[in-house]
């Protein structure tokens, strides 16, 4: 049901973009261009081709750390940062079913240096920059709404690795809902029910917090 996984996801995400950005407090030139930056960022990434696997240790380490590392961030996948790196077949689908250490050991050391890097780092800029880190965040959010679009078919390329043949997804054909059909609208019905449910967290996490 990948259109409708989609579709939820895009309604969690478009009203995620609401409710972070009420944080900005106060409308600069500044903020607004590092919506717009953060924005075209997440969407250009929608249109990247995925690289060729690599299992070599530095790689491995730098994929760990820069999968964590858009893992703190909203609006970037860490599971898609590691499909364009090439390696997330490798890391998720191979290593982890068969536990090869080999690789897992590597991304993991990476991931942690990475996580304590940049969280201390993000922290720092948070406090110094709140409504300009805020705006960047939301850029992000509203950037990734490119990678969510649930309609859309992915373009397949086929490649010999050895003697397997193998595939990898290198792109997506975009196309605009069906309207006459009834699939498009219970599509748009999850996305709606995705768009409510967060709208009701943030009215309950307010009472909470108010209480």
């Amino acid at each position: 049901y990948a259109l409708y996984v989609w579709s939820f996801f895009f309604g969690l995400i478009l009203a995620s973009v609401y409710f972070v950005g009420k944080k900005i407090g106060k409308f600069r030139w500044s903020v607004a261009l590092l919506f717009l930056l953060g924005a075209v960022v997440a969407a250009a990434i929608a249109f990247m081709e995925p690289a060729q696997e690599n299992a070599s240790i530095p790689y491995l380490l730098l994929c760990g750390a820069i999968a964590m590392c858009s893992m703190i961030l909203p609006g970037l996948s860490g599971s898609y940062v590691l499909l364009l790196m090439g390696n997330y077949h490798l890391v998720m689908i191979k290593a982890v079913s068969s536990f090869d250490l080999a690789v897992l050991i590597p991304v993991g050391i990476g991931a942690a240096a990475g996580l304590a890097a940049f969280a201390r780092l993000l922290s720092w800029v948070f406090k110094r920059f709140h409504d300009q880190t805020i705006a960047l965040l939301t850029g992000f959010i509203f950037g990734s709404l490119a990678i969510l679009w649930p309609w859309k078919e992915a373009v397949l390329q086929t490649f010999m690795k050895g003697e397997e043949l193998k595939e990898k997804i290198i792109g997506y054909d975009y196309a605009l809902p069906d309207l006459s059909s009834m699939e498009t609208w219970g599509a748009l019905a999850i996305m709606f029910a995705g768009i409510v449910m967060i709208g009701l967290i943030e009215v309950t996490a307010g009472k909470l917090g108010d209480d």
